[in-house]
């Protein structure tokens, strides 16, 4: 399923692209051009309602992408956590009073800046604003990361889950589709922690399938150990194809908790919550037809100019059923909410307190 609207989205990002100058040269302009984020846009909000909000989102994954690229990933302001933290306050800013142009002359702020005063005129400043608090975590965490390069200190798979889950907007692009719709849960729903916990394992599997096209260019391009196959070779001293068979086990058993607690919240029957659960569905299906199409641009071809990832097509059942959480303190909560069997993650270290198992985990049956 797609939205009608990405060839037009991408003629449009294209022109955005240009129109704020984000990019470093002419070839990362020329990358940029040819990433196609309107199709992106299109395939993770084909329910999106109006060619101008499309754009909206086109424009955000333009600027996304460009942002990791020149500040994050591989650009030299990734080794300058001083430098990074007065460039993101500036853009941050730039976000919270869209009246006034803080920099005229920061063009990633003054992009910024554009996205906002669109989202307040096509959605509603609501949706601005709660955009607006979303990105407070992506500047936090990217900030982590630039100062975690300085030191050359590499991720363990339990900080990785938390950076990935943040850095590269991964928990503000599952939350846009909603936001172009009007789609405001109450706060007592938005304080739910099992709703809280989908949106988390949403953001997570898009960011881990996109790891899986991402690892042969990164390793060229950075070699900085910021991808979940170079994480889970490191930690568990696996080679890169052993590693790919790991971590894809790992990725599986988040989507099968996340489809047994999405199935369980749907049959609530309430309509704005299931319309929530739809969206989040075609935000994690429409990113991963995107990765596999994308495969093939510039953005992620080897150095060789070879395509790194062949997608040879989806497998009738998981590759790992084990219910248990995943050895993985910053995200093993999630499967306190698992509907069939709910778990508590404990440390095994230290004393054991009441039902908790050989493997530090507290369960609960049927709840």
């Amino acid at each position: 399923m797609i939205h009608p609207g990405g060839d037009e989205a991408d003629a449009h990002t294209v022109s955005w692209l240009d129109q704020f100058g984000l990019y470093s040269d002419p070839v990362q302009r020329n990358r940029m051009a040819s990433t196609r984020c309107g199709r992106l846009a299109a395939f993770m909000a084909p329910l999106c309602p109006s060619q101008d909000l499309l754009n909206v989102f086109a424009d955000f994954c333009t600027w996304a992408f460009a942002f990791d690229d020149e500040f994050c990933d591989e650009g030299p302001m990734r080794f300058k956590p001083g430098e990074q933290a007065d460039a993101f306050s500036r853009m941050h800013r730039a976000m919270e009073i869209p009246e006034y142009p803080v920099d005229p002359d920061d063009r990633y702020a003054m992009a910024l800046r554009d996205i906002r005063i669109r989202l307040d005129a096509f959605a509603s400043p609501v949706q601005g604003d709660r955009f607006t608090e979303w990105m407070r975590n992506y500047f936090m965490i990217e900030l982590r990361k630039s100062g975690n390069a300085a030191r050359s200190i590499r991720p363990d798979l339990n900080s990785y889950a938390v950076a990935r889950l943040y850095g590269g907007g991964g928990m503000v692009f599952p939350r846009l589709p909603a936001a172009f719709e009007h789609l405001t849960l109450p706060p007592a729903v938005q304080a739910r922690r099992d709703v809280h916990a989908l949106t988390e394992m949403a953001a997570t599997i898009v960011c881990w399938d996109t790891d899986f096209f991402a690892c042969v260019k990164e390793r060229e391009r950075t070699g900085d150990g910021n991808n979940l196959i170079d994480v889970v070779s490191a930690q568990y001293g696996l080679p890169l194809d052993e590693a790919m068979v790991t971590a894809t086990a790992l990725r599986d058993r988040v989507m099968v908790l996340y489809l047994k607690l999405g199935r369980k919240i749907r049959a609530e029957g309430d309509p704005p919550l299931q319309r929530y659960c739809l969206l989040l569905d075609h935000y994690i299906r429409g990113s991963l037809a995107w990765d596999i199409e994308a495969a093939a641009f510039p953005r992620y071809l080897r150095s060789d100019g070879a395509v790194p990832v062949t997608f040879t097509g989806f497998a009738d059942v998981p590759s790992d059923t084990d219910p248990t959480p995943l050895p993985v303190e910053s995200i093993a909560w999630w499967w306190r909410y698992d509907p069939v069997r709910r778990y508590d993650p404990v440390r095994a270290e230290g004393g054991t307190g009441p039902g908790e198992s050989d493997e530090g985990l507290a369960t609960v049956d049927g709840q």
